[in-house]
């Protein structure tokens, strides 16, 4: 039910008009013709700033990370992807661009981010990237990811690779998985 709504179901299951809804620290309270109720509504929390308001319009979820944002920090491109998650498939797109610089680049922003959701970007570059230094990067970048499936792209990237320095990158990417496995 939203403010704008104007109506309310009763206990006995009829609707009617409510005059007046009021939110403090998750506690609604409802006035209609013929009772006051009050409920427990879990408060949205903007995943960016932190701000705290009942499920409304001035929030939206982002269709990749599935956090939850106020409208402030939504793209004002009218994607239904957070600020973050815009720049995360910004750096994968640069990962397929012709000029080995932008390659590069994108790994290295992509190692800093260690976000889960660029595994599959990762992987697939790593199998494809003809530039050694740029797969020692990609590795890299899942070594810092880290995870079973980070893990195993590895393993398997480790078969394949037939590039000293690449393989250096790959070899490094394991030893820290399985160092932060060993923390656990």
């Amino acid at each position: 039910m939203h403010k704008d709504d104007k109506q309310v179901t009763n206990i006995q299951g009829n609707v009617e008009k409510f005059t007046q809804i009021d939110t403090v620290n998750g506690q609604v309270t409802i006035k209609s013709e013929s009772a006051v109720i009050q409920t427990m509504i879990e408060p949205v929390i903007c995943h960016y700033c932190g701000m705290k308001d009942i499920p409304n319009k001035n929030f939206f979820e982002c269709k990749r990370c599935q956090k939850t944002f106020c409208l402030e920090h939504k793209p004002d491109s009218g994607v239904p992807f957070c600020l973050n998650c815009v720049k995360l498939i910004d750096l994968e797109k640069l990962l397929s661009d012709p000029d080995d610089d932008k390659r590069f680049g994108a790994a290295q922003l992509l190692c800093a981010e260690k976000d889960f959701s660029t595994i599959p970007a990762l992987k697939h570059q790593l199998e494809i990237e003809a530039n050694p230094f740029i797969r020692n990067w990609l590795a890299i970048a899942l070594g810092k990811i880290g995870g079973e499936n980070a893990y195993k792209i590895l393993l398997n990237a480790q078969t394949r690779e037939k590039d000293d320095f690449a393989l250096l990158g790959i070899q490094d990417a394991l030893n820290e998985i399985k160092a932060s496995k060993a923390k656990l």
